[in-house]
């Protein structure tokens, strides 16, 4: 939106615009938000024991990494086009809208797998990795029509992982009067990834002057949080590879 209105009504009236979008849809959002259970007695701020955990803290590395390295590609994806492929700005941004838009049908289908048949952390380790071979693939990206297919897969596999973080944490948690405030704890420590990542990408392509130490980042960093969510797995679970968690 801003890329297309700032050039007819000017960077504020675009930023309005955005906003005047996003309290539509809130209060579309909060018009049918119903609970779908009895509200639980609040517990603690700060659960403590979770940090003794090793398959919480193991959890939490896991999704910290992912989120450390998944908006890298959101954030440079257009300038990755405009620079190294010679795209217009307008090109570039369709790469943003796409990325974006193959997020959307991806969501649903993998919460209904995850609570029905698999177990959400068993989806979200292969959506993970997933994301991690992108990175290693976009090095070997050349063409405009290339770059599209990277974008499409990994629009598909981030907004998958990203649905199925908040619902893995039950998995990890015995007493559900505890889910809350175990969510804002992983929230809280992830919440570091997303502020910090896309400046490490940045610190990156612009001291080598090339994409590539970033999206080796990008790639390492995915691979240790697979390893790290894979672990977590195996102390909740044992060697059953079949078990729903």
């Amino acid at each position: 939106m801003i890329q297309y209105l700032t050039p007819r009504i000017g960077f504020p009236w675009a930023v309005r615009c955005m906003g005047f979008v996003a309290l539509v849809m809130v209060i579309f959002i909060l018009a049918l938000l119903r609970p779908r259970l009895p509200s639980r007695k609040s517990g603690p701020l700060i659960e403590w024991g979770a940090f003794k955990e090793p398959a919480y803290m193991l959890f939490t590395l896991g999704v910290f990494l992912l989120y450390w390295t998944l908006y890298f590609a959101f954030f440079y994806i257009q300038v990755y086009a405009t620079e190294e492929l010679h795209l217009s700005q307008v090109d570039g941004v369709k790469l943003i809208i796409v990325i974006n838009a193959c997020g959307i049908p991806i969501r649903a289908p993998c919460g209904y797998l995850a609570d029905r048949y698999l177990g959400p952390l068993n989806c979200l380790i292969p959506w993970v990795a997933l994301c991690g071979i992108l990175m290693f693939c976009w090095i070997a990206v050349q063409t405009v029509v290339e770059l599209y297919i990277f974008t499409v897969f990994y629009g598909l596999a981030s907004a998958a992982a990203m649905a199925l973080f908040a619902g893995t944490v039950p998995s990890l948690t015995k007493d559900l009067d505890k889910i809350g405030t175990r969510v804002g704890m992983a929230l809280t420590l992830m919440s570091f990834g997303p502020l910090t990542g896309p400046s490490v990408a940045g610190a990156l392509i612009s001291r080598t002057h090339s994409y590539l130490a970033a999206q080796i980042w990008a790639g390492v960093a995915l691979a240790i949080g697979v390893l790290a969510l894979g672990i977590a797995r195996i102390i909740i679970t044992g060697p059953i590879i079949r078990a729903k968690v």
